[in-house]
């Protein structure tokens, strides 16, 4: 196996194991300078999503990577020329780079460019995982604290985990699209009889998507769990306002009853009128509240 890295026009080789595929790592403006560039109906875009393209004797594959950091709405983008017999990453990061470095230190012997593709796509999505697993322990979290009501707005922190993992989501499914078509492989560029690697990256893929759609389930949970927790709340202060309002109707009605002043009413000219009222009003909201209190209204 050959790797050549491309630096400004300076090409450094490295080689190792006895297989004949070529490995070449571009950036942008040296991809567009090379001869790669002007293979007949190629060209390249400012793509937006994960794809396979067929392109002459080489398949184009584009990578679109969604940042699983919350508050980061960033993209890692490259794409890469995969041959028969050759790999051509287009790469303005580090990326391919760090990737291929680890390659060339593995001691194992790969059997077709498929192999070394596989074995990229493993190292690009191995710490997915990880980073997933750090999404369940946030819902966990929130889980707990929403129940011990510890917390006061989780619908933003949890509405912004969802959509982060429907673009995994997406990223996903593109990615298992990309390899089926080079399992299906309707050109015959490759040898199917042994395609272990890549079937283990797609199974992989499979198991990474179906993580993210059962992610998204428990944050739904979540997030009607909050919402189940705050018509709680607002339950208790409407039950708070009613039993205030019931209990201040038997008042507003005696005030309201003797607010009349009308010529012939005793109680206005008694000499202990006023202090029988205030009796009368005390006597009712004693009552009421061993009412409510019986009804566990509060």
């Amino acid at each position: 196996m050959e790797v050549k890295y491309l630096n400004d026009g300076n090409i450094s080789d490295k080689k190792e194991n006895e297989i004949n595929e070529e490995i070449t790592i571009l950036s942008v403006r040296e991809f567009c300078k090379s001869s790669f560039a002007k293979i007949e109906n190629f060209f390249y875009e400012n793509f937006s999503y994960s794809k396979l393209e067929l392109y002459d004797e080489y398949y184009y594959i584009t990578f679109v990577i969604p940042s699983l950091d919350v508050n980061s709405d960033s993209t890692t983008k490259f794409s890469l020329l995969l041959g028969s017999k050759e790999l051509v990453f287009i790469d303005d990061t580090n990326l391919s780079l760090d990737i291929i470095g680890k390659l060339i230190t593995v001691k194992k012997k790969f059997k077709s460019v498929l192999d070394i593709f596989s074995f990229f796509l493993s190292e690009l999505i191995k710490d997915d995982y990880t980073k997933l697993e750090s999404y369940e322990k946030t819902f966990a979290k929130l889980e707990i604290d929403i129940l011990d009501e510890k917390i006061k707005n989780a619908s933003r922190e949890i509405v912004e985990i969802r959509n982060k993992l429907i673009e995994e989501e997406d990223y996903y499914e593109q990615i298992e699209d990309i390899l089926l078509k080079l399992l299906s492989d309707d050109n015959g560029f490759y040898d199917n009889s042994n395609n272990d690697a890549l079937n283990n990256c797609l199974t992989r893929i499979k198991r990474l998507n179906s993580h993210c759609k059962s992610l998204r389930d428990y944050g739904n949970q979540v997030r009607e769990l909050y919402q189940t927790q705050v018509d709680i709340q607002l339950n208790k202060i409407m039950t708070i306002l009613t039993v205030v309002s019931v209990i201040c109707m038997p008042i507003t009605l005696i005030a309201g009853w003797y607010g009349m002043n009308f010529k012939n009413m005793p109680e206005l000219d008694y000499k202990f009128g006023y202090l029988i009222i205030i009796g009368i009003t005390i006597l009712l909201i004693i009552i009421l509240i061993i009412i409510f209190k019986k009804k566990k209204y509060f």
